[in-house]
């Protein structure tokens, strides 16, 4: 489209993000009124839907389009996430870190497909029936997810009586719409005050950033101040705080496969592999490929090690999670410094980065939506796991806006940056390993 680098990644970090940034009220809807069961119905249709209508060609169809995708996404991440949680006992952490693990899986194996499938027919055919071609396998999901409908016992159709507490006496949904056309007013002002610009892609980027990182105070702040939560539900919340930040960190980190690694793949590295010349877009399968080669081997890992006693703790996982993500960049400063050169340097470099990325994200990812499950409270469940999904959309969108920083210095600087970043935030998460985790285990 003739973007500049800090105009794409705006564009590509706020899609990705506002993916994640919709689960929070697509959890609340699901807690308080759809039930987890309807609402991931509902939000997959919504999805397919979005797809459908990326076939046709324009703009216009193409933001609405990634528009309905956000919305149903905000409506299927969280629930069915939860869903997964709810299949296991309280004091089953380490069976739900496995069930998450094959989760994932199934997770992976989309991704793995999405990259060979929709961008072939992307590049060989046109780019919007590459984005056709995901709402036919969301169609397959739906049907799927109906014929099995009936094995999901554990989870209730329709929303849980304690899911929506009783309103306090004096307060009435009224006021809610009130407060949001005040707010709409002030947002129209400020726009054509010149105080804010609204059609600006990077501006927005801004925004959003700060709307996050406001949702996810607004969260945590209420749940601490609420006389509907004990005092060990409040310090259990307060562990995933913690939890929030590095995963913020991290995803920072991930999100650099389909932003600035992608386009150092295209334009710095031999993709001329036995003779064939293989497009960029397809090493976006290597990582996903090794995550479903190393997930039977995490899934089977977690619970023998809490059979010998010598299972790490959650904190300890998501350290050595983000360790592994700065090792990934740490292997890509050599790359780099060859690539300044002039030299086309070999993939194994990208595919090295990629299997580190791949087992840090095997400790993190699961085990922070086990944790974000297993200790929320439940009628805030969904809830919570919309602020898990926060924490991805902080990263996702950083991500994007990293893209414009990185035409601002060497490659190898900021390879070399993010890796230290990066590993600085395994370093806190191994030093506050022991407080987070008393704070996780807080009893009445």
């Amino acid at each position: 489209m003739g973007f500049n680098p800090g105009h794409a990644g705006a564009i590509y970090g706020l899609y990705t993000s506002l993916v994640y940034l919709a689960a929070t009220p697509g959890g609340w809807l699901a807690d308080r009124y759809l039930g987890l069961r309807l609402a991931i119905l509902i939000g997959a249709v919504v999805i397919a839907a979005g797809h459908f209508v990326m076939l046709l060609p324009g703009l216009a169809a193409f933001y609405i389009g990634m528009a309905l995708i956000i919305a149903g996404t905000g409506f299927l991440k969280p629930t069915v996430s939860s869903m997964v949680g709810l299949f296991y006992g309280q004091h089953e952490s380490a069976r739900r870190d496995a069930g998450y693990s094959i989760f994932y899986m199934g997770i992976n194996l989309g991704a793995l497909l999405a990259p060979l499938i929709c961008g072939f027919l992307g590049q060989a055919v046109g780019w919007h029936v590459g984005f056709g071609a995901a709402g036919v396998g969301m169609v397959l999901g739906i049907g799927q997810y109906l014929l099995g409908w009936k094995r999901l016992g554990a989870v209730p159709a329709a929303v849980h009586p304690t899911a929506a507490p009783p309103r306090t006496p004096g307060k009435t949904g009224g006021q809610g719409w009130r407060r949001g056309l005040v707010l709409l007013v002030i947002v129209a002002l400020l726009q054509a005050l010149g105080v804010i610009d609204l059609l600006s892609v990077e501006w927005l980027a801004r925004g959003v950033m700060w709307l996050i990182l406001l949702a996810a105070v607004v969260f945590f702040v209420n749940v601490f101040t609420s006389p509907n939560f004990s005092a060990a539900e409040k310090r259990r919340v307060g562990s995933l705080a913690f939890f929030f930040a590095f995963s913020g960190i991290f995803w920072a980190g991930s999100e650099q496969a389909g932003s600035s690694l992608n386009i150092f793949a295209e334009r710095r590295v031999d993709l001329t592999i036995l003779g064939v010349a293989v497009p960029a877009s397809m090493l976006q399968s290597t990582l996903p490929l090794f995550l479903l080669a190393l997930a039977p081997l995490f899934t089977s890992l977690w619970p023998a090690l809490a059979r010998a006693g010598r299972e790490p703790s959650t904190p300890v996982k998501f350290a050595i999670g983000l360790i592994c993500m700065g090792l990934s960049f740490a292997v890509l400063v050599p790359a780099t410094r060859l690539a300044a050169g002039g030299t086309l340097v070999s993939p194994a470099f990208l595919l090295a980065a990629y299997f580190l990325s791949a087992v840090g994200e095997l400790c993190l990812s699961p085990v922070g939506l086990s944790t974000f499950s297993a200790v929320a409270p439940k009628h805030i469940v969904g809830q919570a796991m919309g602020v898990w999904f926060l924490s991805m959309a902080l990263g996702n969108l950083t991500a994007g806006r990293i893209l414009g920083l990185a035409g601002q210095v060497s490659a190898p600087a900021f390879a070399l940056g993010m890796a230290l970043v990066v590993l600085v935030g395994g370093a806190l998460a191994l030093l506050l390993r022991k407080p987070i985790q008393r704070l996780m285990q807080a009893q009445e």
